[in-house]
């Protein structure tokens, strides 16, 4: 009976914990997306900047 409880509750802290990492991964995932981005439009700026003082 003990026996039972102890891995149901386990395999819920195990569920749970999945659970986490996947939220965590997602975030992960989204916030490097937005640096790069962030980044290429950055870069973007800077060649369109350097082009214009180049021309001039």
């Amino acid at each position: 009976m003990v026996d039972g409880l102890v891995r149901t509750s386990v395999l819920d802290t195990s569920v749970k914990i999945q659970e986490k990492v996947r939220e965590y991964e997602v975030t992960v995932v989204r916030s490097m997306v937005v640096v790069v981005a962030g980044a290429g439009v950055f870069m973007m700026a800077t060649c369109g900047v350097i082009l214009q003082f180049s021309a001039v």
